[in-house]
């Protein structure tokens, strides 16, 4: 390695290259890679081919730092001899553009002989050669080797045994003729833990029982890793800190006591007021801007209270709203709101005021909530009456509602094979008074990770609701039938609203009882960081009630879009051609927070 940095040393001292002109990389080409790809060389260096989108400037110290890159990406697979024993660079002045060619000697492969456990008494041998991805034969690879490690400390630490210690070595071979290397694990696994005394740092208005009752462990309880990593998370869910860290205190023990050991929690509180500013466009909805005004910690106890209100094309209006999370030390939080709004949806618009409290209770992995809502209408108009749509009495709604909903997502950009599933059922009338409806919603929607940077996804969402009673208030509201592309109901990309929802004889568009909308496939692919492109086909309609389900039938639409990741919001461009038969396609357009 040492001849070759001496050599562009000299070359970056005397070559026309230092020129003030910037020289852009046009090729990486290699040469002698026979057991690692090209494209995998690729990814460790940060000089890049030019492409579409990208133009990467020629330097150096880049061509450097890239060849010690690919050396030790090449240690990592096991060719411990591998180096790149020279370099080219072609350059074309008229271009500007720069083809770097690098020689590669890969040497010879090193295998794993055999892996050997020292001091493991929690788990046999046979345990962790289960579970581990190091076998006799395989390639030797650092990284690898290094994970396993880890793995081994994080089976250990699940099981209370905080501080134990892992370290490793690789013995290599001993001759030209032998190939195979050891892989050694030393384990201390040290005392089981016990949660000792709490010490708090770093509260000012929020009492210290907020953070005990966010706690997965109490005092005397054993503690573990994962107890220590989901207490972390309850406790930045809250919304009252900036900065968390639990910290167990190691004090001397002999191996295989169990440890009382003291628990920092480490606390920085962020601001308790908040303003906070939104906003977006929807191709269906049109413009909105929201104002919500936030005081988190009521009481020190971590009640929150908000006054805020929305400004949009279909909807204005004002909110106040109280939420009173564990109550009584319990999971269950109550989030309560008073609203008055104005709506404008297809097909009617009105004035409304009321308010909602619901319950949400976490269990597992799914979010349960039910509420009570409340709504009375000032005034509500819509087209005129006609036989399919005779007018509705102005009433109130008493309603309750209960969903239950699981987002295994680990992110928006990247979600990995995950899904998402919500249901949702809303009665009203149950008590002698007001409108008598029901609606039933379903969403379900999966991702599947083809590629590091492909994914394909697909989902559907159902929806039905109708009238129940006697006949005088058997009329389905208008305000709380289903449109496409407002208040949840998704929308199909490509279409006007009076294709694919129900006209009255008047030509009037309306709302209906019955939805389904589908999302047939969706091919994601990543060309740059936070930019992605999308290849998708919907499918969808809007039916008056279910006499009239699929006659007419569902629509389909498919196109190209282009996702663009900002860091306040997700913006999204989707060019949608109708399809059976065959029309001219519409944009649709969002911007908005990323869900």
């Amino acid at each position: 390695m040492k001849p070759l940095i001496i050599a562009i040393t000299l070359w970056a001292l005397f070559s026309p290259l230092r020129a003030q002109q910037e020289w852009v990389v046009d090729e990486v080409i290699f040469t002698g890679n026979q057991n690692i790809s090209s494209g995998e060389l690729l990814e460790t260096m940060t000089l890049q081919p030019r492409g579409i989108f990208r133009k990467v400037t020629f330097s150096i110290p880049r061509l450097s730092r890239d060849i010690s890159s690919i050396e030790a990406y090449y240690r990592h697979r096991g060719f411990l001899d591998a180096n790149v024993e020279d370099f080219s660079i072609v350059r074309d002045s008229l271009t500007m553009m720069v083809t770097v060619v690098l020689f590669i000697d890969e040497g010879k492969l090193t295998t794993i002989d055999s892996v050997i456990f020292r001091g493991n008494k929690v788990f046999n041998d046979s345990f962790y050669r289960t579970a581990l991805p190091l076998r006799a034969g395989d390639p030797l690879d650092s990284t690898l080797v290094e994970q396993s490690a880890l793995t081994i400390a994080d089976s250990l630490t699940q099981r209370a045994h905080l501080f134990t210690n892992v370290t490793y070595s690789m013995v290599p071979p001993e001759g030209k003729q032998n190939r195979g290397a050891r892989v050694i694990f030393s384990i201390r696994e040290g005392p089981l833990v016990r949660a000792g005394e709490f010490q708090f740092t770093g509260l000012q208005s929020v009492r210290e029982t907020v953070v005990q009752r966010e706690l997965l462990f109490s005092q005397g309880d054993l503690l573990t890793a994962g107890k220590i990593t989901q207490s972390v998370e309850r406790l930045y869910n809250t919304g009252l800190f900036r900065f968390v860290n639990i910290i167990p205190v190691e004090s001397p023990a002999s191996p295989g006591d169990t440890l009382d050991a003291g628990v920092i929690l480490a606390l920085s509180e962020r601001d308790m007021f908040d303003i906070q500013l939104g906003g977006g466009y929807g191709t269906y909805t049109g413009w909105y801007a929201q104002l919500e005004l936030i005081y988190r910690n009521l009481f020190g106890l971590g009640h929150r209270v908000g006054t805020g209100g929305i400004w949009a094309e279909v909807e204005r209006g004002v909110e106040l709203s109280y939420l009173y999370p564990r109550v009584f030390n319990s999971p269950l939080s109550l989030d309560t709101r008073s609203f008055w709004e104005t709506r404008e949806q297809a097909g009617v618009e009105g004035n409304f005021y009321g308010g909602r409290t619901a319950a949400v209770f976490p269990f597992r992995d799914f979010t349960m909530r039910g509420w009570f809502e409340a709504e009375f209408p000032a005034w509500i108009r819509e087209p005129p009456p006609t036989p399919l749509y005779p007018p509705t009495p102005l009433d109130n709604t008493y309603l309750l509602g209960w969903s239950i909903s699981r987002d295994t997502r680990q992110n928006i950009i990247s979600p990995e094979l995950s899904s998402v599933v919500r249901a949702d059922l809303e009665i009203a009338g149950l008590i002698p008074a007001g409108y008598r409806f029901y609606r039933i919603r379903f969403d379900l929607r999966n991702f599947f990770p083809l590629t590091e940077r492909l994914t394909f996804s697909w989902g559907v969402q159902s929806a039905l609701g109708s009238a129940w009673g006697d006949y005088e208030s058997s009329l389905f509201p208008p305000q709380e039938r289903f449109r496409l592309g407002q208040r949840g109901i998704w929308a199909v990309r490509g279409y006007e609203e009076e294709d694919l929802m129900p006209v009255d004889e008047l030509g009037n568009v309306r709302g209906g009882e019955v939805s389904v909308v589908a999302n047939v496939f969706e091919l994601r692919f990543s060309f740059l960081r936070n930019i992605q492109g999308a290849l998708f086909m919907d499918a969808g309609r809007v039916w008056r009630d279910f006499d009239d389900l699929f006659s007419p039938g569902l629509q389909f639409s498919a196109g190209p879009g282009l996702i663009l990741f900002l860091p306040f919001a997700l913006a999204r461009l989707d060019y949608g051609v109708p399809l059976f038969p065959l029309s001219s396609g519409r944009f649709h357009f969002s911007l908005g927070p990323a869900f």
